[in-house]
């Protein structure tokens, strides 16, 4: 069925859904995130030039509710060569009793890449959905003041259970949230693994600070020996004025399985002049013995508060340089 027919055939039949419902308003979002980016590199010969295309869509029903019942619905369209291929991002049905949630979740899962707080100035139209240990996880979930248990799983990475707890602090700007997930399949060792995971953000003024850090435990299990692979991202940004900010971020991760360790440190500074941000910035990373620098800028207009097109600079490698220039967009639109 052609992406057009179905995207109406889909409303149609939400806005019956809503009528039923008592002409209940839908809370509904289209999206567009794009980037078209050329690169030139003249270290590499005969391949000097390259030119990539990103385009994705996206159809968000989010926190409809009735009653106890809600529902959130994520559709996404990615182009690619000839047609529009449709996926189901995220999909929940929830029923409250009390201080109690029974939900039904098919959402992406993993640790890492907080892209709200991330310093390299470049729109992420989806291009961060690859983290640490990501995976699909439909489940089921219990949910009591703060405290979740989910069970289910994934064809990839076989049953799942996760155990969680999450809070904020009264008064204190903090966000704290814990979790301990036992995967019966790992995705690169193929045998089972328990995944410690704590997340921390704190507002407070004109400073932000987010940290999580999750550790793989394998046991040895036919091939695999029996090891811990660590995970840590921080950001902090600061925000003396309300058209000034810096953000700086640290990564640390080991890859699967070869056990390689990646460090990325990354900074950028943030200016506002009405509806322009320029963002000068800098990244470093090291991999497999390997440290490599580079430089970005942005200039985005943010015509509306949820709209912005943009040009970005990049040079990737400062010692054989591969420079790029893309144009991004990020739009939405509530109907």
């Amino acid at each position: 069925m052609p992406f057009r027919r179905f995207a109406r055939w889909l409303l149609a039949v939400f806005c019956l859904g809503s009528g039923a419902l008592g002409a209940v308003n839908l809370p509904l979002r289209l999206t567009w995130d794009s980037a078209n980016e050329f690169s030139y590199a003249r270290s590499q010969p005969g391949k000097e030039r390259n030119w990539s295309e990103f385009y994705q869509f996206g159809i968000v029903l989010d926190s409809l509710s009735y009653q106890a019942f809600s529902a959130t619905l994520e559709l996404r369209s990615r182009a690619d060569f000839l047609s529009y291929g449709l996926e189901v991002n995220k999909l929940s049905l929830a029923y409250q009793i009390g201080a109690v949630e029974i939900a039904a979740l098919s959402e992406p899962s993993g640790y890492g890449k907080l892209a709200e707080l991330d310093s390299e100035p470049r729109l992420y139209a989806g291009r961060d959905d690859y983290r640490y240990q990501a995976t699909r996880f439909d489940q089921l979930r219990i949910s009591w003041q703060g405290i979740s248990l989910a069970s289910g799983g994934s064809s990839q990475n076989r049953a799942m259970l996760k155990l969680g707890y999450q809070a904020e602090l009264p008064g204190q700007q903090i966000w704290l949230c814990l979790a301990q997930e036992a995967r019966m399949r790992d995705s690169h060792w193929g045998s089972p693994v328990m995944i410690s995971s704590a997340a921390l953000n704190l507002h407070r003024g004109a400073v932000s600070f987010a940290a999580l850090g999750a550790l793989s435990h394998f046991i040895k299990y036919e091939n695999t020996p029996e090891h811990n692979t660590p995970y840590l991202i921080v950001h902090a940004k600061v925000e003396p004025r309300n058209w000034l900010s810096a953000i700086g971020t640290a990564e640390y991760q080991e890859s699967e399985p070869l056990g390689q360790v990646s460090k990325v440190f990354a900074g950028s500074l943030s200016a506002k002049l009405n509806k322009l941000v320029f963002t000068p910035g800098v990244v470093s990373s090291y991999l497999d013995k390997k440290f490599i620098s580079g430089l970005t800028f942005s200039a985005d207009w943010h015509f509306l508060p949820a709209q912005r097109v943009g040009l970005l600079y990049r040079c990737q490698n400062l010692s054989q340089p591969v420079h790029s220039i893309a144009l991004q967009a990020q739009l939405s639109y509530n109907p």
